[in-house]
């Protein structure tokens, strides 16, 4: 899955390199989009598999940062190519690095689903991906932290795409500001995924995850009420900082409360769930944000208290199983 993923994008980027009208461009991007889609599920579930239960913070929090990582290097990169020779040939480029990294993990990448999962079961009934998802639902504390994950990312989204207007708008920052507030953005995710990572196999998944949204919640109103351009890119760095503390931790946990064979289904609908769930939220936050900046935020807030409060009630700190992974 992880290398047709890797494909499929590197076609699509090319095709995005070839087309020559919107409708070209918009079915390829289209295409893209799918095959992140179908990555982004197999790479976790790859990195989870492939070490022990103890060690699973610290390597998805490795994992996490390498991507912040090379962000800080790519737009230089791509902005260098494309002020010299134009934006297709940062297509092609970008395209050639991907194919070459998916035939890289065709040679080197072990399956980390044991044969005996593979196999198929005959002697017992087929299930419909519906019916895997009600017996899935009979789990409670799985469809807890789903359903906490999923609000709390949809709370999120009313309000990700506001901050730069508002932080323009309704905190007077200049353009060279809001640029500060997102490279510290960046830098908090390449720094800090590492030790946030190794922080959740010492503490457990789920503090990580009531210390980040707590501290996004506060953090959050901090900067809509800074009253300074200082203490707004502080408070900004602390919401992007706690943010980041529960991105190891939510993986490693929902890859704990499910089986190995379960685990792809529950990931693919986690996935699914979170960007169905967003769907609405950009155009009920930009609606909010007209009828007054700090609404959205407000509800960001509430939601995000809801979900917080589900962990806090109705959760425990996950079982791990300490037998080390035979990939280790």
């Amino acid at each position: 899955m992880i290398v047709a993923a890797g494909a499929l994008s590197a076609a699509s980027t090319f095709m995005l390199g070839v087309s020559n009208g919107w409708t070209e461009a918009a079915l390829a991007y289209a295409v893209f989009n799918a095959s992140a889609a179908l990555l982004q599920p197999s790479l976790r579930l790859t990195v989870v598999e492939s070490v022990s239960p103890d060690k699973r913070g610290t390597a998805l929090g490795t994992f996490f940062a390498v991507a912040p990582s090379v962000a800080m290097i790519a737009p230089l990169v791509g902005g260098m190519v494309a002020s010299t020779y134009g934006f297709k040939p940062v297509l092609f480029l970008s395209s050639a690095l991907v194919l070459a990294t998916a035939v890289l993990r065709l040679v080197y990448l072990k399956e980390t689903l044991s044969d005996r999962r593979r196999t198929k079961d005959t002697s017992k009934p087929k299930m419909s991906w519906i019916g895997k998802f009600i017996v899935l639902r009979r789990n409670r504390s799985l469809f807890t932290v789903f359903f906490a994950f999923v609000l709390y990312e949809a709370a999120m989204q009313l309000t990700g795409f506001l901050v730069p207007l508002f932080a323009s708008d309704g905190l007077g920052l200049g353009s060279d500001l809001v640029g500060v507030m997102y490279s510290i953005s960046i830098a908090t995710g390449a720094l800090f995924a590492i030790p946030f990572g190794k922080l959740s196999d010492k503490i457990g998944r789920r503090k990580c995850v009531i210390f980040s949204w707590a501290g996004e919640i506060i953090a959050m109103f901090l900067f809509i009420f800074s009253r300074s351009p200082l203490l707004a890119v502080i408070s900004f760095g602390l919401w992007s900082a706690a943010g980041h503390l529960d991105t190891p931790a939510r993986t490693a946990w929902i890859s704990e409360l499910t089986r190995q064979e379960e685990r792809g289904l529950v990931m693919g609908l986690f996935m699914s769930s979170t960007s169905l769930m967003s769907l609405p939220s950009p155009s009920i936050g930009g609606y909010l944000y007209s009828v007054s900046p700090r609404h959205p935020f407000y509800i960001d807030g509430i939601l995000s208290l809801v979900a917080l409060l589900a962990i806090l009630r109705l959760t425990r700190e996950p079982k791990k199983n300490l037998r080390p992974a035979k990939n280790c």
